[in-house]
C-alpha cells in the first residue's frame, strides 16, 4: 500500500466496510489555488496567441445557425463568426441555453443525474487530520432513511465560501487561495438526484428548486443555517447566529449573513427528502470527523451543480450533428476542470481528423 494510503488507514478502520454506509475513494491530488490558476491559464492563453489564436473576452454568443456551406453561423456581441467546425463548452452557466439552441437545429440530448446539496463551513483544524494528507477527500454515502446516494465534494482547506451568480439565481460555492488562507475549511455534500416519470428535464428541476431556495433568503439570495439549528429543528436567526451560549461564536464564517446571504431553514428551502439526506450525510461523516458536529458548523444553500444534459457524441464527442463538437461539464462529459480539460484535447483530436478528411474528399 503507498505511504499516503497507510496515512488515511485510519479512515478506512472508523467506517468498517458492511457496518456504516460510508467510504473514502482515496486519490492523490496537487493544489494550485484560484490565484495560481490565472498564472496557468493566462500561459496558455499566451501559448494559444503565438501559434495564432485569438481570444474574444467579455463577447456573449446570442445565437448559432447553420451556414449555406455546412459550416456554422455564431452571432455574437463582438459580430458574426463563420466556422467549418465548432465546438461548445457552455460551462455549467450556459448549458441551458445550448441545450434550448442547438435542439432548435436538430440535435438530440437527453437528461442525466443533477446534484443538488449544501456547502458546509468548519472549523480547518476539525478536518485537518484529513485534509493533511487528502486535499480533497472524496466521501461517499448511501443514507439510512431513502437509501440514496451522497458525496463530499470540492474541498477548500482554509478557503473561502464564495456566491456564485446565475441568470435569475444565486447558489453558493467554495474557493481556495494558494498564498492566502483563512481559519475555516468548506466542501459540498451533494445529493445525485435522477428524475423519469412524469418529469424528467433535472436541469429545469434543479432552476425551480435554485429559485425557490433563493426566495426563503428573502428574494435573491442564500440561506445560511448553524448546524445546531438544522438539529434543534428551528432556523438561524440574525441576532443569534454569533450567540456564545448556543456555540455559535466559535466559528466566524467566510461568508457571513448580509446582503445576498439571510440566516434561515434549509428545511424549507430544500425538499424533504434532499434535506434529510443532507442531514444523515452530516451524521455520518462526524463518526469518521467528530468535530464536524459542532453547533457552529455553518450550512449554505443552494448548491448546484448543472451539467446533467447529456449529448449523445462519438468518441471524438461529436454530436448527431455533423462538425458540432461539444464538451465539458454543461455538455454532461466531465464533472470538473481536470475532465473538462481532458474533454477539450479529445474534441481537438476529432476536430483535426474530420478535417483531415474533409480535405481529402474535398
Amino acid at each position: 500500500m503507498r505511504w499516503w494510503m497507510e496515512r488515511v488507514s485510519w479512515v478506512r478502520r472508523r467506517t468498517p466496510k458492511g457496518d456504516w454506509d460510508i467510504s473514502l475513494v482515496p486519490i492523490r491530488q496537487r493544489h494550485m489555488g484560484t490565484d495560481f490558476a490565472h498564472r496557468v491559464t493566462a500561459d496558455m492563453a499566451e501559448s494559444v496567441r503565438r501559434k495564432g489564436g485569438r481570444f474574444q473576452l467579455e463577447t456573449e454568443v446570442t445565437d448559432l445557425s447553420l451556414a449555406d456551406d455546412g459550416g456554422f453561423l455564431v452571432e455574437t456581441t463582438g459580430g458574426r463568426i463563420h466556422a467549418r467546425f465548432l465546438l461548445a463548452c457552455p460551462g455549467r452557466e450556459g448549458a441551458h441555453w445550448l441545450r434550448e439552441t442547438v435542439g432548435a437545429l436538430g440535435v438530440r440530448t437527453g437528461y442525466g443525474a443533477i446534484d443538488i446539496g449544501c456547502r458546509v463551513e468548519v472549523a480547518s483544524s476539525v478536518y485537518e487530520e484529513l485534509t493533511s494528507v487528502l486535499y480533497d477527500p472524496k466521501l461517499v454515502f448511501v443514507t439510512p432513511t431513502h437509501q440514496d446516494r451522497t458525496r463530499t465534494f470540492c474541498t477548500n482547506p482554509g478557503g473561502r465560501v464564495r456566491v456564485e451568480e446565475h441568470r435569475g439565481f444565486r447558489l453558493v460555492n467554495g474557493d481556495a487561495l494558494k498564498a492566502e488562507k483563512t481559519a475555516n475549511t468548506n466542501f459540498a455534500i451533494l445529493n445525485t438526484v435522477t428524475m423519469t416519470e412524469p418529469l424528467q428535464d433535472t436541469a429545469e428541476m434543479g432552476r425551480q428548486v435554485a429559485r425557490f431556495a433563493n426566495f426563503w433568503g428573502g428574494g435573491n439570495s442564500l440561506v445560511v443555517q448553524r448546524l445546531g439549528d438544522l438539529l434543534a429543528g428551528r432556523r438561524s436567526k440574525p441576532e443569534t447566529f454569533f450567540d456564545a451560549e448556543l456555540g455559535f461564536d466559535k466559528l466566524v464564517p467566510t461568508l457571513p449573513p448580509g446582503p445576498g446571504v439571510t440566516p434561515g431553514d434549509i428545511s424549507f428551502a430544500y425538499p424533504g427528502r434532499i434535506v434529510r439526506n443532507l442531514q444523515e450525510s452530516l451524521e455520518l461523516l462526524t463518526r469518521v470527523i467528530p468535530g464536524v458536529a459542532h453547533p457552529s458548523t455553518t450550512i449554505y444553500v443552494p448548491e448546484i451543480k448543472f451539467y446533467d444534459i447529456r449529448y449523445p457524441t462519438s468518441d471524438d464527442l461529436e454530436t448527431n450533428l455533423p462538425g458540432l463538437f461539444v464538451a465539458g461539464d454543461g455538455a454532461g462529459k466531465s464533472r470538473g476542470i481536470v475532465g473538462a480539460a481532458v474533454n477539450g484535447i479529445m474534441a481537438a483530436k476529432g476536430i483535426l481528423r474530420a478535417a483531415g478528411q474533409a480535405e481529402r474528399e474535398g
